[in-house]
C-alpha cells in the first residue's frame, strides 16, 4: 500500500491537499490500519508556517510495510519508536531502526518504506519553517556559541544513535495526543527547543548546529540544483517551485533570468536530449525511454520529439543508430 506522510508534501508528482485534522485512521481490506496525529490540529503540516512554524505529526502504521517517493519542503526530525525506516536520498539509501533518528533538510526527494516490526512500525517528527529555526537559534546563541561560518548541510541525511537521555524525552509524548489547548503550539516548540539541547550536548553537535543554520537560511535551495535533480521525474512546476521554496512566479522569473529560457523549455530541451543519446547509444525500447526521461507517455514524448529533431524517435533511431553523444554534458550543460 503507498501512503503519504503527511508534510512531506509531493507523493506521485502531485501536490498533496490533505486537509487539517486531528486524527485520521486509513483502513486496508484486511482490517489493518494506519493511524496519523498532526498536532496542532488547525495547522498543515505541507505548509509550515502559515499559522504555524512548528508541527508534530505521529505516525503509526500495522500493515506491515508502507511506501511512499515524497519531496520534503521543510526541514523535519523524525524518531523512530518501534519498527524500522528505510529512505533513499541521493541513491544513497539509510536504515532507521527502533530508538533512532533522523535529520532531513528541506529541499530533498525521497523514497521511504516503513517496516513494522513486533506488529507495529510508529514514528514521530518534527516539521517546522525556517523562522522557527531561527527561534531556536537566537535561544541557544546566548548558551551556545554559534559559528560565523559553518558548513551547511546542501543535501542527504543524518542518522543519529541517541542514548537513554534522548530516547526518555521521546517517551514523554504520549500525554501530549490526548489533548489539546490554546498552548499547544507554545508547548510542540518549547519542546523542539529542547530536543536541539539535547542533540548539542552529543557527538552529533555539529551536524545538528549544520542542520539549522541551513534550515534558518532566507533563500530556497539553489533553483538550478533543484530542476537538475528532478529532471528526469515527471513533476509540474508548481511542485518544483515549492520544492526550491519559491512562489511559481518567482521561481519561474529567476530560473529565466539565470538560464535564458522557461523552465518548460529548458527541461523539454534536456530531456529531449537525453532521449536523443538513449536512442542513440543503447537498445532501450521506446516506451521505456520515454518514461526514463520523465515524460507520461510515449505518444506525448514522440510529438516533442518530432517537434524537437524533426523526425520521430523510432525514426531518428534508424537512421542515427551510431551517433555518440556525452550525456554527462547534455545534463549539466
Amino acid at each position: 500500500m503507498h501512503c503519504l506522510h503527511p508534510g512531506e508534501a509531493i507523493y506521485k508528482h502531485r501536490i498533496s491537499k490533505m486537509a487539517a485534522y486531528n486524527t485520521k485512521i486509513r483502513k486496508t481490506s484486511t482490517g489493518d490500519c494506519t493511524k496519523v496525529i498532526i498536532m496542532p490540529a488547525s495547522s498543515d503540516p505541507i505548509h509550515t508556517g502559515k499559522g504555524d512554524d512548528v508541527t508534530l505529526v505521529q505516525w503509526a502504521t500495522n500493515t506491515g510495510r508502507d511506501s511512499f517517493c515524497a519531496y520534503g519542503v521543510c526541514p523535519v526530525i523524525v524518531y523512530v519508536y518501534s519498527g524500522v525506516k528505510r529512505i533513499t536520498v541521493g541513491g544513497e539509501c539509510h536504515t532507521i531502526n527502533k530508538g533512532e533518528l533522523f535529520l532531513l533538510p528541506r529541499g530533498q526527494y525521497y523514497m521511504s518504506e516503513l517496516i513494522a516490526d513486533d506488529g507495529v512500525y510508529h514514528s514521530i517528527a518534527f516539521f517546522f519553517n525556517k523562522t522557527q529555526a531561527r527561534k531556536i537559534l537566537d535561544h541557544i546563541h546566548a548558551d551556545i556559541p554559534i559559528p560565523d561560518s559553518v558548513r551547511t548541510t546542501e543535501r542527504g541525511l543524518t542518522v543519529m544513535k541517541v542514548g537513554d537521555e534522548i530516547r526518555s524525552y521521546f517517551e514523554t509524548f504520549g500525554e501530549y495526543y490526548n489533548y489539546e489547548n490554546s498552548h499547544t503550539t507554545s508547548i510542540i516548540s518549547l519542546k523542539l527547543i529542547e530536543l536541539v539541547y539535547l542533540l548539542l550536548n552529543t557527538e552529533y553537535a555539529d551536524a545538528t548546529m549544520e542542520f539549522l543554520i541551513d534550515s534558518s537560511k532566507q533563500d530556497g535551495p539553489d533553483i538550478n540544483r533543484t530542476v537538475a535533480d528532478n529532471l528526469f521525474r515527471r513533476v509540474t512546476i508548481k511542485e518544483l517551485a515549492i520544492i526550491s521554496g519559491r512562489s511559481v512566479s518567482r521561481f519561474k522569473r529567476e530560473f529565466s533570468q539565470l538560464n535564458g529560457e522557461s523552465p518548460h523549455q529548458w527541461i523539454n530541451r534536456k530531456r529531449l536530449d537525453h532521449a536523443r543519446f538513449l536512442l542513440s547509444t543503447t537498445s532501450k525500447s521506446i516506451d521505456l525511454i520515454s518514461e526514463e526521461c520523465g515524460y507520461a507517455s510515449r505518444p506525448h514524448f514522440a510529438r516533442l520529439f518530432k517537434e524537437r529533431f524533426g523526425i520521430p524517435p523510432a525514426g531518428y533511431r534508424n537512421s542515427n543508430g551510431k551517433l555518440l553523444l556525452d550525456s554527462a554534458d547534455i545534463i549539466k550543460s
